[in-house]
């Protein structure tokens, strides 16, 4: 997907009532966080999980010998060491102004999530375009979601880990992308960049490496025409165990 692509259908989208209802309400949604958070700032035991991540990322940097010292925390820290390295990026600023650009980026990811949504459903899985009014309902119901309240009150990375699975299906789909697509460059290394952000997923969200059998299998079958072989098993995921690998010693290498 070309940038040009990508603003033709952001304009789409953007001229859509409902997609413009769901960006607002979702924007909405966002007040009663910065209210919550400054609600916390007077009692900080209660915090929320960007409070934790905060304070993993300052802890990671400059004392990680108390990085899982439940007593520094309001909350438990449950991830892995790598996480906190990611986190890290925002203690740069001070923890109000990093709260603030926290939930503004998962605001903004909502936008090219539902972008390559419906990238993926007209340009790659070939719907009719005459459904294109139903998909304008699913992407607003997506951006009106309840959870969404719950992602911002408690500064949760769900918007996040959405964006990179989204981002890592639209890599791995490339292999059904129009043929125009597939012979640029970047076409040659989708599965890298799938297995990339399959594994940034991963990072946050551990429960979804069980995803990987199943990408394995289903990149198998399509790159061989439905047929599942040993013969093929061995050089069609090469790409994607080369993603992969240095998350793994990212998270068992992290000091």
């Amino acid at each position: 997907m070309e940038f040009k692509e990508f603003k033709s259908i952001f304009r789409i989208l953007i001229s859509n009532k409902f997609i413009k209802i769901g960006i607002a309400v979702n924007f909405i949604f966002l007040i009663p966080s910065f209210i919550s958070y400054i609600y916390q700032l007077s009692y900080p035991s209660i915090g929320n999980d960007f409070v934790v991540y905060y304070k993993a990322g300052y802890l990671v940097i400059n004392d990680i010998e108390n990085l899982y010292n439940t007593a520094i925390y309001p909350q438990v820290f449950r991830y892995l060491p790598f996480t906190a390295y990611l986190f890290s990026v925002f203690i740069i600023v001070p923890e109000p102004v990093a709260f603030f650009l926290f939930e503004i980026t998962l605001f903004l990811t909502n936008i090219p999530s539902i972008i390559i949504i419906y990238y993926l459903v007209f340009n790659v899985y070939d719907i009719d375009k005459r459904y294109e009014q139903y998909v304008f309902y699913v992407l607003t119901l997506f951006l009106v979601f309840g959870p969404n309240v719950d992602n911002y009150f408690m500064g949760q990375i769900n918007s996040l880990v959405a964006f990179f699975l989204l981002l890592s299906l639209y890599f791995f789909e490339r292999e059904s992308a129009p043929k125009s697509e597939k012979k640029k460059n970047l076409a040659k290394y989708s599965d890298f960049f799938g297995g990339f952000f399959l594994s940034l997923a991963i990072t946050f969200k551990t429960y979804l490496i069980f995803l990987i059998p199943f990408v394995f299998i289903y990149k198998i079958l399509l790159k061989n025409g439905g047929e599942l072989t040993e013969s093929h098993i061995s050089r069609s995921n090469i790409q994607l165990i080369l993603s992969i690998i240095p998350f793994c010693f990212a998270h068992l290498l992290p000091f």
